[in-house]
């Protein structure tokens, strides 16, 4: 994540199975996955597949049988990630976990710059 970065006010709850499952993170498979997404020392890390640029990271605190998101950062540099728009961001975010991670039917957010 570039020094170029904001907090990103995110509320969002995950089950501990979900947790599980997002903790296994995704390897793109072929040239058309454009995230790939792991988790590492309590961070998930969500990188562009092909120019490996850091576009967000998340930090999970337990809240009670579940984890809340505790910290979250977007990149901000404009050589890196275009989007100012922090409703899209939060909406991306969860539309990655859901898809990517989670396997959920879902329709990425309609505005910003990815």
């Amino acid at each position: 994540m570039p020094q170029e970065r904001q907090l990103l006010d995110l509320e969002l709850t995950l089950l501990s199975e979900a947790y599980g499952q997002i903790q296994l993170g995704y390897v793109p498979k072929s040239m058309e996955d454009k995230w790939f997404i792991y988790f590492e020392d309590g961070w998930l890390n969500f990188h562009r597949s092909w120019t490996g640029s850091c576009i967000y990271r998340l930090r999970f605190k337990p809240s009670g049988k579940d984890y809340r998101v505790s910290e979250a950062w977007v990149n901000h540099n404009p050589a890196e990630y275009k989007s100012t728009d922090d409703e899209y961001d939060r909406q991306m975010v969860r539309f990655l976990i859901d898809s990517i991670l989670l396997s959920r039917r879902g329709f990425p957010p309609i505005s910003g710059g990815v």
